[in-house]
């Protein structure tokens, strides 16, 4: 039997057709992906707290701040001149407060700050930072920058590895405050 169609054109029709299931399906594979709600597992610890920080907004409280601080000391009598805190006076912008830490150490396995607490007295959450040194680091010293709510002391709090404690405050004044 003579067809006036071309010879590929069964072939062609075939393709066309797998094609059009291929990409319909992806697209309903990819919608019932996007519908589908997430066990609450999924949702990141990071999220979560920043959820609960719009919902639930927290006040500063300064005794609670101090408390904080007097918990990381734990009774110690700070050993003087350990810690140096380089910070401006005036700040103008809350939203990044630079902040230098100097902790005056051999960094050898018995003499290095083992963590290193920064609070901001005055803010909702006042350790803003925690970090933990090693030997390995070289240098005591942490380059950072932190938000602050108003004009406040940052307090630099290192707990060594003999056991003793260095604490650092410094005031600081903040023109327009960050953290609200």
């Amino acid at each position: 039997m003579v067809s006036d169609r071309p010879e590929g054109h069964v072939r062609d029709s075939f393709e066309q057709r797998r094609r059009l299931l291929v990409s319909g399906g992806a697209t309903v594979i990819a919608l019932l992906a996007a519908l589908t709600p997430r066990p609450a597992s999924a949702i990141s610890w990071r999220n979560k707290l920043a959820l609960f920080r719009r919902a639930f907004p927290v006040q500063p409280d300064r005794t609670e701040a101090l408390r904080m601080v007097d918990y990381v000391v734990d009774g110690r009598a700070p050993r003087a001149d350990l810690v140096t805190l380089e910070i401006p006076d005036l700040v103008e912008n809350g939203e990044v407060v630079p902040i230098k830490i100097s902790v005056d150490c051999a960094m050898t396995a018995d003499d290095y700050p083992q963590i290193v607490h920064i609070f901001a007295l005055d803010n909702p959450y006042p350790e803003v930072a925690r970090y933990h040194l090693f030997p390995e680091n070289g240098d005591a010293e942490i380059d950072m920058r932190c938000r602050m709510r108003k004009s406040s002391e940052i307090v630099a709090v290192a707990e060594m590895s003999d056991g003793s404690v260095g604490v650092a405050e410094r005031h600081v004044d903040v023109t327009l405050g960050a953290c609200s």
